[in-house]
């Protein structure tokens, strides 16, 4: 019986190694989206005015918070701007 109990208990310590390891990949996968979406968001925005950003976060029916200065938190998102327009996505 004792042997039986260790087996479970190794099962277990093995599973816990993989759930831990997978785990990792996911969050490591979800920072390096989030790291090429910081790049990527500013250039494809451009040419989004503040106005745009505002109706859209309406629409998805998201928080928008003005933060003092030329950004916007829309959710937990920062939009930074220039001009009315969009310069920088914060995603942290």
């Amino acid at each position: 019986m004792l042997d039986l109990d260790k087996c479970c208990l190794l099962y277990r310590v093995f599973d816990l190694g993989v759930m831990a390891t997978y785990g990792m990949d996911e969050i490591h996968c979800r920072n390096r989206q989030a790291s090429e979406l910081k790049k990527l968001l500013p250039l494809l925005l451009k040419s989004t005015s503040q106005e745009q950003v505002l109706l859209a976060a309406k629409q998805a029916d998201l928080e928008v918070i003005k933060k003092s200065g030329e950004g916007t938190y829309v959710g937990t998102i920062l939009f930074t701007y220039s001009g009315g327009k969009v310069m920088a996505v914060d995603l942290q």
